[in-house]
């Protein structure tokens, strides 16, 4: 993977939490997988098809992701609230939004699409499972 193609997404994931949150940001712990994706918080999945194609995972841990939830809600959320899942969702939509902007600001054409979301503890396969018999 080029840099020059991820680095978009850095620098939106950055400017979006800082200005959502109103605090500093300190962006750690960026994976590239191409094998398969295991969930390690409250994720979200954002496909993006055109000149780049591929698939962008925002992955909070609880912690956080209730956290950034309480202070967008303005007050303390609880772990199991509906609220969490729906501002992680948010948030990646934010972040891919923007960074597409900027790839397509560079010459690249592309679009973003919402995944369908599964909250299982396995997480997402990256490609689609085949049976076993």
């Amino acid at each position: 993977m080029r840099m020059e193609l991820i680095q978009p997404f850095i620098n939106a994931a950055d400017a979006v939490f800082a200005e959502s949150l109103q605090a500093p940001t300190k962006i750690v712990d960026l994976e590239m997988d191409e094998e398969s994706y295991r969930r390690k918080g409250v994720a979200a999945l954002i496909a993006i098809k055109g000149d780049i194609e591929g698939r962008v995972i925002l992955d909070l841990s609880p912690e956080v992701a209730i956290k950034v939830a309480s202070q967008l809600a303005g007050t303390e959320v609880e772990a199991s609230e509906q609220v969490v899942r729906e501002t992680v969702c948010e948030m990646a939509n934010m972040v891919i939004g923007n960074s597409v902007t900027l790839l397509n600001d560079q010459g690249f054409i592309s679009k973003c699409f919402r995944r369908k979301f599964t909250w299982t503890k396995r997480g997402w396969p990256v490609a689609p499972r085949r049976k076993r018999w």
